[in-house]
C-alpha cells in the first residue's frame, strides 16, 4: 500500500521530499568521487579524497591514487608537498564514507514509508529518516571544514576547487531536506494520530477507534444497575445523544433519566470523545475476568 498524503501540502512535501533527496544524493556521489577539491598555486598540484594530480597547469598531467608509502613531489621544483598520505585526507575519506552510508539508509527508510507496509507507522520512518540525514549533515560539514582548513594550510595561493563546493551544495540541499522532512512529520501527525493497540482487535479498526454499537449494554447508575434498555436502544447510533426527531425511549425506573449517560456525572455535553471511549474500552477488556475497580 503506497502512502499518498490527502491534502496538497502533504502531496507538495512528500514530492520535494523525494526529489530534493535524489538531487542532494547525486551532488555528494558527485563530489566524493570528484578529484579536484583543492588546487595549489604555488605548487602544480591538485587533489581530491582519492587522487592527487601532478602537472595540473602543463600537458604532462599525471595522477595517483593516495599512498602512505609515496610522497606527493611537485612536478616543476620537485619539493615534497606531502609525505606520504596526509592524516587531513584519511580523516576526510571516513568522514565522507560515513555520510554516504546514513544517506542511503534514509533513502531506505523513505522508501519503506512511502510504501508503508503496516507494520511500523510511517512517521517512525520519516522521523528516522530527518534523524539520520541531520547527523550526515554533522559529518559532512566536518569533511568539508577538514579539506578547507588542512587542506590550504600554509598554502596562501591554494583554492577550494569545484568538487568541494558541489559537496556545499549537497550539504545545503541536505540541510533543506531536512527542515521539511520535519514539516512533513508534523503534518502527518495532523492528519494521522497514533493508534491505539486492542488485545481483541474488537474495538480498533487499523489502530484507529471505530464508533460502535452499544449491543449487550447495560446502563449503569452510581453503583446499581438498573433495567437493560430494548432492543430500540440497540439502534443508538452515537455515544451520549439520541437520534434528531426521535423520541427518547421511557425505559428507566420511574421514566426518570432520560439519557443513559446522566448516570455517569451528567456527561451529556460535550459529546464524549471517541478517542477517549476507545481507550477506556481497551483499559476494560485488559482487565481479568471479574475484575472491576
Amino acid at each position: 500500500m503506497v502512502f499518498l498524503p490527502s491534502n496538497f501540502l502533504g502531496r507538495s512535501l512528500l514530492g520535494s521530499i523525494i526529489f530534493l533527496y535524489l538531487f542532494l544524493l547525486i551532488l555528494n556521489l558527485v563530489s566524493f568521487g570528484g578529484l579536484a577539491w583543492i588546487t595549489y598555486t604555488d605548487y602544480n598540484v591538485q587533489f581530491g579524497l582519492w587522487r592527487v594530480c601532478y602537472g595540473v597547469q602543463s600537458a604532462s598531467r599525471s595522477c595517483s591514487t593516495w599512498s602512505s608509502s609515496r610522497n606527493t613531489v611537485d612536478s616543476t621544483t620537485n619539493a615534497i608537498i606531502f609525505a606520504g598520505q596526509p592524516g587531513f585526507i584519511g580523516a576526510a575519506q571516513g568522514l565522507e564514507i560515513t555520510s554516504i552510508i546514513l544517506y542511503l539508509i534514509a533513502g531506505i527508510l523513505i522508501i519503506l514509508g512511502i510504501i508503508d507496509l503496516q507494520k511500523i507507522p510511517i512517521e517512525y520512518m520519516f522521523i528516522g529518516a530527518a534523524a539520520l540525514l541531520f547527523l550526515t549533515i554533522i559529518f559532512l560539514s566536518a569533511a568539508l571544514g577538514v579539506m578547507s582548513v588542512q587542506g590550504r594550510n600554509h598554502h596562501s595561493g591554494a583554492y577550494l576547487d569545484w568538487a568541494w563546493w558541489i559537496g556545499l551544495l549537497g550539504l545545503i540541499i541536505t540541510i533543506i531536506c531536512v527542515i521539511l522532512l520535519i514539516i512533513f512529520i508534523l503534518d502527518v501527525y495532523q492528519k494521522h494520530p497514533p493508534k491505539l493497540q486492542d488485545n481483541n482487535n474488537s474495538n480498533f479498526n487499523n489502530g484507529y477507534p471505530v464508533q460502535q454499537q452499544w449491543n449487550n449494554f447495560s446502563p449503569m447508575t452510581m453503583g446499581q444497575f438498573v433495567t437493560p434498555p430494548p432492543p430500540a436502544y440497540f439502534s443508538y447510533p452515537s455515544y451520549n445523544q439520541w437520534p434528531a426527531g426521535q423520541q427518547v425511549p421511557q425505559f428507566y425506573p420511574n421514566n426518570q433519566v432520560q439519557n443513559p449517560f446522566v448516570g455517569y456525572g451528567g456527561m451529556t455535553d460535550p459529546r464524549l470523545s471517541p478517542f477517549l471511549a476507545a481507550m477506556a474500552r481497551q483499559q476494560l477488556n485488559n482487565m481479568p475476568p471479574g475484575q472491576f475497580y
